[in-house]
């Protein structure tokens, strides 16, 4: 058997392993302690039997008690753009808790990645203004 064929009969392997544990994965105990969730393309919050989640913070949420929360209907101005760095923004595809040593409080940080002027503005993204540019 030649080199080439042994890599291409690993990597078959591999990839076939990979499958058929992801399709097995939601009806079997994982291995941090709590029942698996199985996939789904629901528009809805799933949340493993046991625990529960509530809202912490989402977007536009004012996160300094000087800033306003975002109104859609509202004609974005100067002073909306400014507000803008004082909200909680949109897409958070990252967060990291860090712990306070000795304490039971910490920091929670969030990258927010990027907008969705379709989902922003009540003008769905059309006809964009420069500070609904800027605002975003």
């Amino acid at each position: 058997m030649q080199r080439r064929s042994v890599l291409k009969l690993g990597s078959l392997g591999l990839m076939s392993g990979f499958f058929t544990s992801s399709l097995l994965g939601a009806n079997t105990k994982s291995l941090i302690g709590f029942e698996q969730i199985a996939i789904s393309t629901d528009d809805d919050f799933k949340v493993a039997k046991g625990y529960s989640a509530k809202v912490l913070v989402k977007w536009s949420d004012p996160i300094f008690s000087h800033a306003r929360k975002f109104d859609e209907s509202k004609n974005i101005d100067d002073d909306y753009v400014k507000n803008a760095n004082f909200v909680f923004g949109d897409n958070a595809d990252g967060q990291k808790y860090f712990a306070i040593n000795g304490s039971k409080e910490g920091l929670l940080v969030t990258n927010n990645e990027y907008v969705n002027p379709e989902l922003m503005f009540n003008h769905n993204g059309k006809n964009m203004s420069a500070n609904d540019i800027k605002y975003q």
